[in-house]
């Protein structure tokens, strides 16, 4: 029979004894042990931390909670100071109006009353002046302007008669030609050409005489 040694030999290594096999065994059990002691040890330190840790988070929500219902007692505590002051100020705001805009408004609207009432008696008297005017303005009318519109009807009208209009236009015409074309003395023979010359006066040696006028300064009508 193989021998347990035999069994347990490791090729190139010497043999091994059951004693020593037996106390290298007991080292590694031990070994082993004092490994799950110390995990053990760990992981129960792990779980105080954990526990802890569940502890400060409680012990957190719980500051929260209480910090937040801190907030919100402020704030609804500043929020009623801020709503009592702002009624302490319309109160006074509106007493401040009554006492002074309203007797202000009572002045104005008495000026403007009074302003009212001076404005009617104005109108009135004005309006009775205007009557006055207005009688003075028609007897004028009647007495003055409607005469002077007739006369001047009556000159329009014989200035603007056909034979009135021919001398007229005649007028402006010598006019015209006397300012503007013809000179009073002519430049061939230095003889006056601004008046009316007859024929008989004038010296003209072709036979064209028999059928001459009188030399006339402007074209007739």
């Amino acid at each position: 029979m193989t021998d347990v040694t035999d069994r347990n030999k490791v090729p190139g290594t010497p043999a091994m004894k059951p004693a020593a096999i037996g106390a290298k065994a007991d080292a590694i059990g031990a070994k082993a042990d004092a490994s799950a002691r110390k995990a053990v040890a760990d992981a129960r330190e792990a779980m105080a931390g954990a526990r802890d840790a569940m502890t400060g988070a409680r012990d957190a929500a719980a500051g929260a909670r209480k910090a937040a219902a801190g907030a919100v007692i402020r704030l609804q505590r500043r929020s009623g100071r801020a709503i009592q002051l702002g009624r302490t100020s319309l109160r006074q705001a509106a007493t401040s109006t009554r006492t002074t805009v309203g007797p202000r408004v009572r002045s104005v609207s008495h000026w403007l009353s009074r302003q009212a009432r001076r404005t009617a008696v104005r109108s009135q008297i004005l309006a009775r002046a205007g009557g006055q005017q207005a009688q003075r303005g028609a007897e004028l009318v009647r007495t003055h302007v409607v005469p002077a519109a007739i006369d001047a009807a009556g000159r329009l009208r014989e200035r603007l008669r056909p034979r009135v209009l021919k001398q007229d236009y005649r007028r402006l015409q010598l006019l015209v030609h006397r300012v503007l074309f013809d000179r009073s003395v002519e430049t061939l023979l230095f003889a006056s050409s601004k008046d009316r010359v007859p024929l008989n006066q004038l010296h003209i040696k072709s036979l064209t005489r028999l059928s001459g006028r009188d030399y006339r300064p402007t074209p007739r009508l």
